[in-house]
């Protein structure tokens, strides 16, 4: 029996959750103004009660001290609780609805809408701001969902985020500061932002065993879709070369790395924030085969070999092209002076790398001029 449809209203929440993040079955974002009410009715559910946190609440007010967990010492566990009650389910599914309609602006790329934050999801603020006040709702179990939900908060309203901060992780209320700490402690943490960032760039460097380091020049990557489309190298800028092999440098001796290591940069403002570490001879660096004196594949060879390192010295201005899900006619490609072609063999499918051509030139605008004629030949799947 669900005689009071609490249930009913999770089973609702838990449905339209689902729906928000499908890739074969989403939400339609027209329908956002006829998705919010079944969402909204289940954060007024009565479910958790007070009594199904008692004693969780009793240990924090009694002398726990404040930074170790509870969880481990009652037999309630208020992350558990969000996760199995109405409410709970429901102020979940608050924040995945956010989470969908900011997806949604995205999509219609309306940065107007996006950069207004919770201005423009007034209906989800308005509940957040109604159950964070413990004077309306004073359970551990829906400050969990805060606490664990904290850096998707961040992101979907900065502001908001910064000026609650101090309301979600309560220190006057230590059973309310424990739920929220505990829960965004519990499942691994970790912080993601939006960049808006002028270019990628990457580093390949090697380390030895005896502790020698070498760096290639820095390249320039361009991609679509998440997937690397073409490299060029090296790429001219000083300041930001010699940070990026200091980096570098402090990663593979921290670690006591042998073999090639390449970091991936975005530039934001002049500076290099760190997008992505390959342990590992990397695609942005297959340049390396024809353009400098030793290729980064001889280099880890040479490394874990606990060999000297070779020179990574460039050879002259590179273009590395990416084949993706298909392989292109090798012939009109293969009359483009100073090209190579690699094939690697591999079965074509969507997205799958599957080979690539390496431009070298000693002038960057001869080789500019030929990038731009075989990117004409070259077509991505």
């Amino acid at each position: 029996m669900d005689a009071h449809w609490g249930w009913t209203r999770a089973a609702v929440s838990r449905l339209l959750t689902e729906g928000f993040s499908s890739e074969e079955n989403p939400i339609p974002f027209e329908l956002r103004e006829q998705v919010w009410p079944g969402i909204v009715a289940g954060t007024l559910d009565p479910e958790p009660t007070p009594e199904q946190e008692r004693e969780y609440v009793e240990k924090a007010s009694t002398g726990k001290q404040q930074g170790e967990s509870l969880t481990s010492a009652t037999a309630f566990d208020p992350f558990t609780n969000s996760m199995n009650t109405p409410r709970g389910v429901a102020m979940e599914a608050v924040v995945r609805y956010a989470l969908w309609v900011r997806s949604g602006f995205e999509k219609l790329k309306d940065n107007q809408s996006l950069a207004k934050g919770f201005d423009a999801i007034p209906e989800a603020r308005d509940v957040l701001d109604l159950h964070l006040n413990p004077e309306n709702d004073p359970s551990i179990t829906i400050r969990t969902v805060y606490g664990q939900r904290a850096p998707w908060l961040h992101l979907l309203d900065e502001k908001w985020a910064q000026e609650n901060t101090a309301r979600i992780f309560a220190r006057s209320r230590p059973e309310l500061w424990h739920a929220a700490w505990d829960a965004i402690g519990g499942p691994g943490l970790i912080y993601e932002k939006f960049q808006q960032f002028s270019r990628e760039v990457s580093l390949v460097g090697a380390r030895s065993a005896a502790g020698e380091t070498v760096f290639y020049p820095l390249s320039a990557n361009t991609h679509a879709g998440g997937i690397l489309r073409y490299s060029t190298a090296p790429y001219a800028n000083a300041a930001l070369e010699r940070s990026a092999r200091l980096y570098l440098k402090r990663v593979m001796n921290i670690l006591d790395y042998i073999g090639v290591l390449t970091i991936e940069f975005f530039v934001v403002n002049g500076r290099l924030v760190a997008n992505e570490m390959a342990p590992r001879v990397h695609n942005s660096g297959h340049w390396t085969i024809e353009g400098c004196v030793t290729s980064q594949f001889e280099n880890h060879l040479r490394a874990i070999c606990d060999l000297p390192l070779g020179s990574c010295r460039a050879l002259g201005h590179a273009a590395m092209i990416n084949f993706l899900g298909k392989m292109p006619d090798r012939e009109p490609l293969l009359a483009i002076e100073g090209l190579a072609f690699h094939d690697y063999g591999k079965e074509p499918r969507p997205g799958r790398k599957l080979g690539h051509c390496t431009i070298l030139e000693r002038q960057s605008k001869d080789r500019n001029r030929a990038l731009a004629a075989a990117l004409k030949l070259i077509e991505w799947a």
